[in-house]
């Protein structure tokens, strides 16, 4: 009877170890996106971008290259490890994101990098970065520890103002009459 039961323990061991495994996503596709970074993508539509340094511009005219993802549906969320540098110009345009990791070491992110993401709801910044930051999935180019960062996002929030540009905000740039007034009347619009 001990034998029985060591028999069947054993076998559920066995079964439970094979299965675990197999409920990890593969990897399905990869390649390089930088001089010294590669990036993986698993069956459950996460991109790793790993190694260190910048990563390439994308798309900027006919002598430069098309991201390797462009235009790929299945990839939903992104990750950027430690000791990456830059994210490329247009390097995600066209994409399906939905969420995107942006760890400390990121201090330049390229024109358009996450264009054309309609269900980009989800940016999440790394407290430590010294040139980004986000709030509630929105991504800020301004640091976290800035005395003008609760100020901006307050003024995001309250559809004061949008920034400067798509992707961009300007905190240190000296306001227009023009701007100043219609801060001023947006902030106080009836809500």
């Amino acid at each position: 009877m001990k034998k029985r039961i060591l028999s069947l323990a054993l076998a559920l061991v066995m079964c439970l170890g094979l299965a675990i495994p197999a409920l990890a996503a593969e990897i399905v596709d990869s390649g390089k996106c930088g001089d010294n970074l590669t990036w993986t993508l698993d069956s459950e539509g996460t991109l790793t971008i790993s190694g260190t340094g910048d990563m390439w511009d994308y798309n900027d005219n006919e002598d430069s290259l098309d991201s390797p993802w462009i235009g790929n549906q299945n990839i939903q969320n992104v990750i950027f490890e430690d000791g990456i540098t830059s994210i490329g110009k247009a390097a995600f345009a066209h994409c399906n994101l939905i969420s995107v990791w942006i760890t400390s070491s990121v201090t330049r992110i390229g024109t358009s990098g996450f264009n054309l993401n309609g269900r980009l709801t989800d940016i999440t910044v790394d407290n430590e970065n010294p040139v980004y930051s986000s709030k509630d999935g929105v991504l800020f180019n301004i640091p976290a520890g800035a005395d003008y960062t609760q100020a901006v996002a307050w003024a995001v929030e309250q559809a004061v103002t949008t920034g400067t540009g798509d992707t961009t905000f300007s905190p240190e740039s000296i306001c227009s009459r023009g701007q100043i007034v219609t801060f001023l009347q947006r902030a106080m619009a009836e809500k």
